[in-house]
Parts: structure tokens; C-alpha cells; sequence
């Protein structure tokens, strides 16, 4: 089955940086994918495309210039290649939060309730 991917591709002038840094971040905050310099991907959803139209407009009051594209990749194993891109970002997401977590758990002394599960830790955050 093929799929319908959005791309978005901008530019914003040098200055000031904090606007390309807002855009780099709300990009990731969507779970975009960088394929090449600014081109960045999602699956195409009604919440994705209202979202690249939301950044575009930001873009757009930045001074930059943006185009919004529809696409559909033609050579056979691109889906599959661009889905696992998409995993690879969200596993290394998640390895993150879970590594965060562990440091939390450890500085609080629950090491044995997160290597066992023996209670909800909300019956012994309650008491912190």
C-alpha cells in the first residue's frame, strides 16, 4: 500500500536565531523527520497538514518562505525505509525518558519498586 507524506521545506533568514531554533523545535515536537537540510517529513494526517500549515504561517511572519508538499515515494522499500526512520526517532525518544526516569527513581531510593514493580509508585510518591 502506498503512502501520502507531507514535506515541508523553508527557509529563515540568520537572524535573529531564536526563529530557526523555534522552528528545529516545534519540527521535533511533531515528530518530523529531517531528510535533507530543511526538508522535513510526517505521514500525512488532518492533524499533520493543519500543523505544517500552523508552522508555515509562523515561518511566514518570520520573514522566511516555506512550501508544503504532498508526496508519495515511488521506488519499491521507501515507505518501509522512511517508517523506520520515523521508529528510530521515537525509540531514541523513549530511551531518554526511560534513562531520565531511572536517575529519578534512583535519587528518590525506589530502585527496588522500579526492578520489581511491587507497588504503583504514585503509593510512594504520595509520600515524598
Amino acid at each position: 500500500m502506498k503512502r501520502l507524506w507531507l514535506l515541508l521545506l523553508y527557509k529563515v533568514p540568520p537572524e535573529p536565531t531564536s526563529h530557526r531554533v523555534y522552528v528545529w523545535r516545534k519540527l521535533k515536537r511533531l515528530g518530523a523527520v529531517l531528510l535533507h537540510d530543511t526538508v522535513w517529513c510526517l505521514p500525512i494526517t488532518g492533524w499533520t497538514r493543519e500543523q505544517f500549515q500552523w508552522l508555515s504561517v509562523e515561518i511566514k511572519e518570520f520573514g522566511g518562505s516555506v512550501m508544503v508538499f504532498e508526496s508519495e515515494l515511488i521506488l519499491p522499500g521507501q515507505d518501509e525505509t522512511l517508517i523506520q526512520q520515523f521508529l528510530t526517532e521515537v525509540n531514541i525518544g523513549y530511551t531518554e525518558i526511560l534513562k531520565e526516569s531511572e536517575m529519578v527513581v534512583a535519587r528518590l531510593g525506589l530502585n527496588f519498586i522500579w526492578r520489581n514493580g511491587c507497588k504503583p509508585y504514585s503509593t510512594y510518591l504520595a509520600h515524598v
